[in-house]
């Protein structure tokens, strides 16, 4: 989980910089490493918190019907 975290906080950093820059060769170096960043988080399994959060809504709805 911390490792999804981590990884968003730091591509969205990137990206603030990529935008906050004027030297489009570091933009673009950012916007590729921040794309980087999603390559892997989306190779991971997802936090465990989306798992639960999902199962608990499924289980409310479930029980309020």
């Amino acid at each position: 989980m911390l490792k999804h975290h981590f990884a968003r906080q730091a591509a969205a950093a990137l990206l603030k910089f990529a935008k906050a820059t004027s030297d489009p060769q570091v933009a673009a170096a950012l916007v590729e490493k921040a794309a980087d960043l999603k390559d892997r988080l989306d190779g991971l399994p997802p936090p465990l918190s989306d798992v639960l959060d999902s199962h608990v809504g499924s289980l409310i709805f479930a029980i309020s019907n």
